[in-house]
């Protein structure tokens, strides 16, 4: 009899499975593919090569600076450092803009990482540095990041030598940057 009994519920959990599959299907293929898309279009902004390149300017926009170690000029510990930045300006009362800017001043073992923020006043807080006012000269650049050296040269010469101060902004973050066009914008205070 235990023989029997085994075998009668053998053809119920057939057809059980069949009906599982059909539904789950459908609804993996959706998911990725809407979640993808939209962090790719959020992730890094696309900056336009004729919006950047060669260009004399001004910027109204203020920033809240951090340290942010290097490794022979690349960024140790990015995220970090962005996240440090937006907790500090927020601890002191400015608003961090929503996909605001974020550039540094470079550095081969140390940099100064800084966020874009609104109601900071740069006369009462040293880790505020404003462009409000500077004349800016903007290089943008399309070469890999290893290739900074070639940007800064032809940035020199392009000055007739160095700037006053000069400000990177990244075009992209590493995970997006092979699939932009700008990768690095050189912002010059000329």
């Amino acid at each position: 009899m235990p023989e029997e009994n085994t075998n009668q519920p053998a053809p119920q959990e057939q057809p059980a499975p069949q009906e599982q599959p059909a539904p789950q299907t459908p609804q993996p293929q959706p998911t990725p593919q809407t979640q993808e898309t939209p962090q790719k279009q959020e992730c890094c902004p696309s900056l336009k090569m004729e919006d950047w390149d060669k260009k004399k300017m001004q910027l109204d926009k203020t920033f809240y600076k951090t340290f942010s170690p290097r490794i022979f000029f690349m960024p140790f510990s990015f995220s970090i450092d962005v996240l440090r930045a937006k907790k500090g300006a927020e601890a002191k009362g400015y608003k961090v803009v929503d996909k605001g800017m974020i550039i540094d001043t470079g550095g081969m073992f140390m940099s100064q990482l800084m966020v874009e923020v609104e109601n900071a006043d740069p006369s009462k807080d040293k880790n505020v540095v404003s462009l409000v006012g500077k004349n800016l000269y903007t290089k943008a650049s399309s070469r890999p990041w290893k290739e900074m050296g070639k940007d800064m040269k032809e940035l020199e010469e392009e000055l007739g030598g160095k700037p006053k101060e000069l400000y990177i902004y990244y075009g992209a973050c590493p995970k997006c940057v092979e699939q932009k066009e700008v990768k690095t914008v050189y912002i010059a205070v000329i």
